[in-house]
């Protein structure tokens, strides 16, 4: 039996973590803004110095950014950033007003379709599309940005929507292949949560083991009110970051 830790040792344990933890977001938020794009990033000294923080402390939270896939070190030359994750408004990823080819959808090369099928309907797609009948239109595929699979989805449209959808090319904009289908649509909802690659996208998407995920749960509805798709998305997490700005009704937006 292990004897019981020494209170003062409990609480430098505890406050040595959220020095680790304030240290990484701080480092972290750097990344995503491009603050050390093109230049290596400063030293462990630098960064003791800089931010009054012990040397644990300092690899520790570089670690915790290795672990992430956000930066790496090179012998004799020092940490530097990888490729900074791109900041993708909420607004565009719902598709309301979306613009063809832009956002997050501008940066993508082509898709796979993995599976393309009519299938009985999922009872959570039947909970969240109640409108749907005994069997939906599966349409399941992964995204690229050139030689990397950034992103995938797997969508479940109700009939008769599905008999538009189910010999049309998906492209590189899920929101254009819609309109082309001639489907309208009205209103989305999404549902956010995180999740790390499991066993499957490692194998299909070559993703690393524990990469960060972004998983949205979308609905999609006509103008009418009546849900047409629902999808389950996901996005890796150390290639994307989602934004919203909200603001008051005279708050000055073109000044922001």
């Amino acid at each position: 039996m292990e004897p019981p830790s020494h209170p003062l040792s409990a609480r430098r344990a505890v406050l040595h973590r959220d020095n680790v933890r304030r240290l990484r977001d701080i480092l972290r938020s750097n990344i995503v803004h491009g603050a050390y794009r093109g230049a290596k990033m400063p030293s462990e000294a630098e960064l003791m110095q800089r931010h009054d923080a012990a040397r644990a402390v300092v690899r520790e939270a570089l670690q915790s950014l290795r672990d992430e896939g956000l930066i790496d070190r090179l012998q004799g030359y020092g940490t530097y950033a990888l490729e900074s994750p791109k900041i993708q408004g909420l607004s565009d990823s719902h598709g309301i007003a979306h613009v063809a080819r832009t956002g997050f959808w501008g940066d993508v090369t082509h898709s796979s379709v993995l599976s393309r099928r009519p299938v009985p309907t999922p009872d959570a797609v039947q909970a969240l599309m109640p409108s749907a009948g005994e069997r939906v239109y599966e349409l399941d595929y992964v995204l690229h940005v050139h030689t990397e699979v950034v992103a995938g989805a797997t969508n479940y449209f109700r009939y008769p929507e599905a008999d538009r959808v189910e010999h049309g090319e998906l492209g590189t904009d899920f929101y254009e292949f819609i309109e082309r289908a001639g489907l309208e649509l009205g209103a989305t909802s999404l549902t956010i949560g995180t999740s790390i690659a499991d066993a499957s996208l490692t194998a299909s998407a070559g993703l690393a083991p524990r990469t960060p995920i972004l998983t949205l749960e979308q609905t999609v509805s006509d103008m009418s009110g009546e849900i047409f798709d629902v999808a389950f998305i996901w996005l890796r997490g150390d290639r994307f970051l989602l934004n919203s700005f909200a603001a008051l009704p005279h708050y000055p937006v073109a000044s922001r």
